[in-house]
């Protein structure tokens, strides 16, 4: 599918933003252990949230199940309570990278003794080896963190964890699990805290619980003051997004946060001379995929700026692509990070993008309706496939996006 945005049109309006995927993922994962009706609003809509759904739900009542990963990594979360009901649960993928993702092969060595070979990881109840496990919390990523919470309390295994990080995400999970009588949490002064999961209960619960925004989707939406109109943010917690607001005062933006549940944002980042130097690292409540979010941003205005990645990330194509588009952006690699210097491009209209991965799809989609002209988007289906609200919201704002 291929459509047509015509860019720098002035967007203005509010929008409500559907539920974090994340957090999403974590509590329908959770209402699988439990054949209790539960109330879990605002969910995300997303093709992974509709395949995790039916993956928990398995009507065909299979005893064993195969979840085929490519980037939808929202099904991994039907694990847990899959393998809880007794089911034996095969992940296949066919990129080494899916192997790897979210470090969760990682996991199933420290829970399970089952196959780990190229293409399939197996998880299953009777192959669990470990009675109690000790995890360091400051050290996993956040979506990895709830995955072996999720996996032990499948595998009725007692789960200890130190240096549980204040991510909203976390907090707001395992507070749902002490309130349901299942862990016990209790942050210090410092910003962390020790987290134990309570195993040898009977799991017949019931959640009640509304799901906050994205935080990256509340970013894309916030950026989108750059095409010159006013754009509120509803039904939000504006300290969530701080890391950013700063951010973007300090690039003379205007954002108010007056209300407890709206930001409003308006006004275009003015040019420095200094440089801004920032380091991209996943804030709490953030993936790092908000960091090319901001370098297209800061690309587009021409912001003096050096922007660190980790090496690891893999942006050299994508900044590659963005010079191509127009942008004026240096690549320095080293082995632990890929530095970004943004300079003055010529950006022009009338170019091509092809949606090729999940993590660029907002991205690209920013820098289009900031460019002037009109920009062609090939395979315009992964929008919808990943984003299926988000097109509602930009209509709303008055964006011009057409089938081509």
């Amino acid at each position: 599918m291929t459509n047509s945005i015509s860019g720098s049109k002035v967007l203005n309006g509010k929008v409500n933003l559907k539920g974090s995927y994340s957090l999403s993922s974590y509590f329908l994962s959770l209402s699988g252990f439990s054949s209790l009706n539960h109330a879990i609003s605002n969910t995300s809509e997303s093709y992974g949230i509709s395949t995790l759904k039916e993956l928990i739900a398995n009507k065909q009542n299979l005893k064993e199940i195969n979840i085929n990963f490519s980037e939808d990594w929202e099904v991994i979360f039907a694990i847990p309570p899959l393998v809880y009901k007794g089911y034996k649960v095969n992940l296949l993928y066919e990129k080494e990278e899916a192997g790897n993702i979210l470090g969760i092969r990682g996991v199933a060595n420290l829970c399970l003794v089952g196959p780990s070979i190229n293409g399939k990881i197996v998880f299953q109840k009777e192959l669990k080896i470990e009675d109690s496990l000790k995890i360091d919390g400051s050290k996993m990523p956040t979506d990895l963190f709830i995955f072996t919470v999720l996996l032990c309390l499948a595998l009725d295994t007692k789960l200890t964890v130190l240096n549980v990080p204040q991510d909203p995400r976390i907090t707001v999970f395992l507070r749902t699990l002490e309130n349901l009588s299942l862990g016990n949490i209790d942050y210090d002064p410092s910003n962390f805290g020790n987290f134990s999961l309570i195993t040898g209960k009977s799991l017949d619960f019931s959640i009640d619980i509304n799901i906050f925004p994205s935080l990256n989707q509340s970013i894309f939406f916030l950026l989108l003051s750059g095409c010159g109109g006013v754009v509120s943010l509803l039904d939000t917690d504006p300290s969530l997004l701080l890391p950013i607001n700063s951010k973007l005062n300090n690039l003379g933006v205007n954002v108010e946060t007056s209300s407890k549940t709206e930001i409003k944002v308006w006004g275009v980042p003015s040019l420095q001379e200094q440089v801004l130097n920032i380091e991209i690292k996943p804030y709490p409540g953030f993936d790092m995929s908000w960091g090319l979010l901001f370098l297209v941003y800061l690309a587009f205005f021409g912001i003096n700026a050096s922007i660190k990645f980790p090496a690891n990330f893999g942006i050299s194509r994508f900044v590659f692509d963005l010079n191509r588009l127009g942008a004026s952006l240096e690549i320095i690699q080293s082995e632990l990070f890929d530095t970004i210097i943004v300079g003055k491009g010529s950006i022009k209209g009338g170019k091509k993008i092809i949606l090729e991965e999940r993590r660029f799809v907002l991205p690209y989609l920013l820098f289009a309706l900031l460019m002037p002209g009109k920009t062609t988007i090939v395979n315009f289906d992964l929008v919808k496939t990943y984003y299926s609200d988000l097109l509602e919201n930009l209509n709303l704002l008055g964006a011009d996006i057409k089938p081509s």
